[in-house]
């Protein structure tokens, strides 16, 4: 950004906005947030003076993530509603069209959830959430998107906000709707921004101190919620100077559901596990480098000369070499063996890449590198691996909670059924809280490709499977032309049975 600035006040949110910036730098979030991310992208060198030294990068943060986001997202969610004004209520016509209605609400989810990639974006913001602490989703309704929902030409979006654009009222509350006011910044092109100024009333002379934050001609903005006097939500955007756009939602919920992948002390930011990682990847990288200099520098064998016998040295084959003296020629040349790298280097070196990922969850197990010896060992190892993640789970659950009552409320304001449910009717379940939603994880799927294709093998090497079991129980796309190898075996075995007979 350049230093052209509006020449007047700032507003009040802008200022609310810049202290919430002021904390993530003051407690070392952002800066935590942007180099994990780097070291995850594979970037471990930046800023560091390799002095001569090789840069490999042994990743061991991504793999390690990796593993982590799979071993949760192994257990796929699912999510239904009900509402507390059935508890007590009698049976009647009306609370069976609520529960025909509830029912409806958690099949809608249910499809919408796949047709927009719902775990796709779980796994983004684990992964998010991992890297930062913290992974903030933002659900809104756009109208008029005919990509949305090709059905009724609009629908719901749920995108992932960077965790160094969203500030909150109090970092200390880790509750994100009790906050007093939440804000989520972003950047538009300065034409679009002056555009929607004056269709707010900004006046002319207004408009023209609005002027880029940037050289590639875009400015800078703020998304800002708050709740009025009646408890619902109400938005405002705002650039430095200026309120550009205010409006209602209708919801009583914001827009907005954090994912936290450790939070020891309650607040609204999380931890990252990335954090502890980074020492041991940084020293990883370097030892690997100074051993492939060593490696490099002594590996080949050298031939030192008394050049006052021998003026010139040669390595072609075959090539005679000229003595100037016709005496002894036994010390005129030597041969300097190839340097050696002491053990205990290597083996401190391996035992750190081994705790590193025995101590981040990096089991076998959990990586996927364990062959399916026995079937009960693998089965209970996988648990044990879950085990450190629960707790990352339950924050998981927390947050696809959030996030459809979040979508319940949209749906049932802006009437989005799409196969007249009577969802509207829910609307005041919405608003006035009585409407929950119960979070539940299907069973985890404990085997890999390779683990399941290496029990085959073993069970059709043993005996105890015939060649055609072995073809019908191979995972799908592992071997092309399946079906026809299953005849021609099936076949043979006929021809066998016909032939004994």
């Amino acid at each position: 950004m350049n230093d052209r600035k509006p020449n007047r006040a700032i507003i009040p949110q802008w200022q609310d906005y810049e202290t919430g910036l002021e904390y993530l730098r003051s407690a070392g979030i952002m800066r935590r947030c942007h180099e994990n991310i780097r070291f995850y992208r594979g970037d471990q060198w930046s800023g560091i003076d390799p002095n001569g030294l090789p840069t490999p990068v042994f990743n061991l943060v991504r793999r390690l993530v990796d593993a982590w986001v799979g071993v949760i997202t192994s257990r796929r969610v699912s999510v239904s509603f009900s509402s507390s004004s059935l508890d007590f209520a009698p049976e009647s016509d009306e609370t069976r069209a609520v529960r025909e209605a509830l029912e409806g609400l958690s099949s809608a989810f249910a499809a919408d959830w796949e047709r927009r990639g719902g775990d796709a974006l779980l796994r983004d913001a684990l992964t998010l959430a991992a890297l930062t602490g913290t992974a903030v989703l933002y659900t809104r309704y756009e109208p008029g998107n005919g990509q949305l929902n090709p059905l009724n030409n609009r629908g719901i979006v749920t995108t992932l906000v960077d965790t160094c654009d969203f500030t909150a009222a109090d970092p200390a509350c880790p509750d994100l709707q009790a906050q007093a006011w939440v804000a989520a910044a972003g950047s538009d092109r300065t034409e679009a921004i002056r555009a929607q100024a004056a269709a707010y009333g900004i006046e002319q002379r207004e408009l023209k101190r609005l002027i880029p934050d940037s050289e590639d001609g875009r400015t800078q903005y703020i998304l800002r919620f708050s709740r009025d006097e009646d408890g619902l939500v109400v938005w405002e955007k705002c650039v430095r100077g200026a309120v550009i756009g205010r409006g209602q939602t209708g919801c009583s919920r914001y827009p907005f559901e954090a994912l936290r992948w450790q939070n020891p002390a309650r607040a609204f930011y999380g931890d990252s596990p990335v954090d502890e990682l980074l020492p041991n990847q940084r020293y990883i990288n370097k030892a690997f480098a100074m051993a492939m200099k060593h490696m490099t520098d002594t590996a080949f064998s050298k031939v030192i000369y008394d050049r006052k016998l021998i003026p010139e040295w040669t390595n072609e084959v075959g090539q005679a070499i000229g003595v100037v003296s016709g005496g002894d020629v036994s010390g005129a040349a030597q041969v300097l063996d190839t340097g050696r790298m002491e053990e205990g280097f290597l083996e401190v070196l391996d035992r750190c890449v081994e705790l590193t990922k025995s101590f981040g969850g990096g089991t076998p197990a959990a990586l996927g590198e364990l062959d399916a010896y026995n079937t009960s060992a693998i089965i209970a190892l996988s648990e044990r691996a879950d085990l450190p993640l629960d707790a990352v789970r339950t924050f998981l659950h927390d947050a696809v909670r959030g996030y459809a009552l979040t979508w319940a409320e949209l749906v049932c304001l802006h009437g989005l059924s799409g196969e007249g449910c009577g969802f509207i009717s829910l609307y005041a379940d919405c608003i006035c809280g009585r409407l929950s939603a119960s979070v539940s994880a299907s069973g985890s799927n404990r085997y890999s490709v390779s683990a399941r294709l290496s029990l085959l093998d073993r069970l059709l090497d043993g005996g105890h499977i015939t060649a055609a079991q072995y073809l019908r129980s191979l995972p799908e796309g592992v071997i092309a032309g399946r079906s026809d190898l299953l005849k021609i075996v099936e076949g043979g075995d006929e021809n066998e049975n016909d032939d004994e007979r």
